[in-house]
């Protein structure tokens, strides 16, 4: 059996092309068993199966890419401010800093590294600088001497004002 291998894939192949070539001569005898006759398409139609896999625009529609949003976006702001600027009175004298007022709390966790402390200094007010603020730690060994709790800050600090509230000295 093993001698006559080749022969069989031949006949199996051979088989295989031949009921192929047979069911391609049935399909090309007989057109109209095999595939329906298209039924011309109205516009509504081809709108419909369009939308399956498109977005369909008219052609009366304006249609923008981003670029040109953009700028019509930017324009029509433009157009708000010079509206607003020319109907609004010139501004009143500003009140007092309510800064200098404002307590700010700030929780330290424990486990807070000083650098995060800082960001918490910055975002909040405190200090303006964080860097120094760092810098001046880091310069006094005080990196593991935070005060783990809630702080009190009332408005802006100096540096050395910070140092003894977040160190506890």
């Amino acid at each position: 059996m093993l001698k006559n291998k080749s022969l069989l894939y031949g006949l199996g192949i051979g088989l295989m092309a031949g009921a192929l070539l047979l069911e391609l001569m049935n399909t090309v005898a007989n057109p109209q068993t095999s595939m329906p006759a298209a039924d011309p398409l109205d516009k509504a139609q081809v709108k419909e199966l369009a939308l399956q896999y498109f977005k369909v625009y008219e052609k009366e529609e304006a249609v923008y890419d981003q670029t040109q949003l953009d700028q019509t976006v930017q324009q029509k702001v433009e157009e708000e401010r010079q509206k607003l600027a020319a109907a609004q009175p010139a501004p009143a004298p500003a009140p007092a800093p309510a800064d200098a007022l404002k307590e700010i709390y700030i929780y330290v966790a424990p486990g807070i590294v000083v650098s995060q402390v800082g960001d918490m200094l910055v975002t909040s007010g405190v200090i303006a600088d964080k860097n120094a603020f760092l810098t001046e730690m880091n310069n006094r060994g005080l990196n593991e001497k935070v005060k783990i709790g809630v702080l009190a800050f009332k408005g802006p600090q100096t540096l050395e004002q910070v140092l003894a509230a977040v160190t506890g000295q």
